[in-house]
């Protein structure tokens, strides 16, 4: 499991450097808010996705994706544990959304 850690804030560390901290968008139409859930008892993890239209705030679209949790809780790793479900839930959609909005947590 170290091994894995390791891979995981080596390659944390790389996607950090190509986050993008300015504005880019010339209009966002549609936008998409995530979260996921745990069920600890059955080790699953729950991710969920909608999309909604920029401008009147109509529910577009909704995607779930029900999974097994694949990698260990780890202050400051979230990511690895939180992105499985949300990424199959995000390429179920057919609504590519202009901009996802989710939560941060800052360990």
């Amino acid at each position: 499991m170290t091994d894995k850690i390791h891979d995981a804030e080596l390659l944390q560390a790389t996607l950090a450097k190509q986050v993008i901290t300015h504005n880019e968008f010339n209009s966002i139409d549609t936008v998409a808010g995530v979260d996921v859930a745990y069920h600890e008892q059955s080790n699953q993890v729950v991710g969920a996705i909608s999309v909604l239209d920029a401008n009147t705030l109509e529910l577009l679209e909704t995607q779930v994706s029900i999974e097994e949790i694949s990698f260990p809780y780890v202050p400051g790793l979230f990511s690895f544990r939180e992105l499985p479900p949300l990424l199959n839930a995000f390429g179920k959609l057919t609504i590519k959304p202009d901009l996802i909005v989710c939560d941060v947590i800052w360990d």
